[in-house]
């Protein structure tokens, strides 16, 4: 793969990427529990967003409010990811910063697990914490990226562990706990290990609530 990062306002166009993407999370079986109407309006609205033509796709996601559809959030971040239009990117990033739909947290969680999308994590996170998005599982995954991963990526994980109401499952606690004291004996002067200790601090405190 070509691409090196994708922060946000970046895009990767990778047509590879965007096939394994939509392979993430079983959209036929989220589809074939919708009705005719919103199965027709489903398809009406991914096939504007992945149009060449940057009006369609703009009206596309500004009709977003009006049908919240789950099954939107997949095609949403491959627009993301292939994009490079100015005036769509700067919509998507307002869009993806502010979605109100529920079940989105099981898209990003599978997203953020996937190995060709390690490349915008932080993206991932930051849009997470933006749009308010609290998983109720996952947190294990989010800790492997805050052992492994950048300071920034930590930042951004912090900002959704403290956004998060949720009270989360005590197992996965003690393994994101277990997985950041061990990142932090390991590599004690890695740039993120600052931030890792914060991290560390603020699982023990769900912990111990």
């Amino acid at each position: 793969m070509n691409c090196n990062s994708l922060s946000v306002g970046m895009n990767c166009n990778s047509s590879r990427q965007t096939d394994r993407l939509l392979q993430f999370v079983p959209t036929k079986a989220y589809i074939c529990t919708m009705t005719t109407p919103n199965k027709k309006k489903f398809e009406e609205i991914k096939n504007a967003l992945f149009s060449s033509d940057t009006s369609t796709v703009i009206k596309a996601l500004n009709g977003l409010d009006e049908y919240p559809f789950v099954e939107l959030v997949e095609p949403l971040l491959v627009v993301y990811a292939q994009n490079q239009d100015r005036t769509v990117n700067e919509r998507l990033k307002e869009v993806l910063a502010n979605l109100k739909i529920s079940g989105a947290d099981s898209v990003f969680i599978t997203a953020l697990g996937a190995k060709e999308w390690k490349h915008c994590r932080k993206d991932l996170l930051h849009f997470m914490w933006s749009s308010n998005i609290q998983p109720e599982v996952g947190w294990v995954l989010v800790a492997e990226i805050a052992a492994e991963g950048s300071y920034e990526e930590g930042v951004e994980i912090l900002s959704l562990l403290e956004n998060t109401e949720l009270e989360l499952q005590e197992e996965e606690l003690l393994e994101a706990v277990s997985l950041l004291v061990t990142a932090i004996n390991d590599r004690p002067n890695d740039d993120a290990t600052p931030i890792r200790k914060v991290l560390l601090e603020s699982f023990r405190d769900r912990l111990n609530s």
